[in-house]
């Protein structure tokens, strides 16, 4: 349900509806990208396969290649078949970039593990984005929280790691990132304040979140009908 509202709450923003309008919106790889991707094309996309770096098998780990999907980008609205390289020359304040993070904080910093070759996507495009004055937005949830991107950015950046479980790493630290979780979801759709409780369970439950939201009734029913939608979805799955 997560990915579903966070998706839905990013693509409800109004300088999101008017990237997609009238210029540039770029869904780099990540796992709730890819369901942003599903809901504007109208397909379904394996998360897996819209990643490249990822957490897999409790192991630090890619994608498989043959099987991975480039990041998708649209222009006034149309998909278009470009490479990202192509684009970012062109790209100016109008147009929006959605990237995906591994860690967040409460000082709105992300963090993105990378172990390519120049630093990732991330490392490849983050120059231009600052020069061109695009926005990045971070669509990532709340079980991601950490209590300091900068301390753990600057931990792991220190020093060689000896032993590892996966791919070796380094963290890429955005200060001051427009993160759109689930606290800022339900704010967006549904006008509710919410508040992170506890998370973690059993089994299946082991990376779910629990939170507690306030406001009017009827915003709180509608959220309970998008929760009972989305379980019956996953039923029908």
């Amino acid at each position: 349900m997560s990915v579903r509202i966070i998706s839905r709450a990013v693509l409800s923003l109004p300088e999101v509806k008017k990237a997609l309008a009238e210029s540039y919106l770029l869904i780099l790889n990540g796992t709730t990208n890819a369901e942003i991707a599903s809901l504007l094309t109208g397909g379904k996309i394996d998360p897996l396969f819209y990643t490249v770096g990822c957490i897999k098998d409790h192991r630090l780990s890619v994608s498989p290649s043959d099987k991975r999907i480039k990041p998708m980008i649209f222009y006034r609205g149309e998909k278009i078949d470009a490479e990202i390289s192509d684009v970012l020359p062109k790209l100016s304040s109008k147009d929006i970039l959605l990237k995906g993070a591994n860690s967040i904080d409460h000082k709105g910093n992300a963090g993105i593990l990378v172990g390519g070759d120049f630093g990732g996507s991330i490392g490849k495009i983050y120059g231009q984005v600052i020069a061109k004055g695009a926005k990045l937005i971070i669509p990532v949830s709340a079980r991601k929280l950490v209590p300091s991107v900068k301390l753990a950015s600057s931990v792991l950046n220190d020093g060689e790691l000896d032993f590892c479980d996966g791919m070796k790493v380094r963290m890429f630290h955005l200060p001051g990132a427009q993160i759109i979780s689930e606290p800022e979801a339900l704010k967006i759709l549904f006008n509710l304040d919410s508040f992170l409780l506890a998370s973690g369970g059993y089994k299946d439950s082991s990376s779910d979140i629990i939170l507690l939201a306030e406001g009017e009734k009827d915003s709180l029913i509608s959220l309970d009908k998008e929760r009972r939608d989305v379980y019956e979805s996953f039923s029908a799955d």
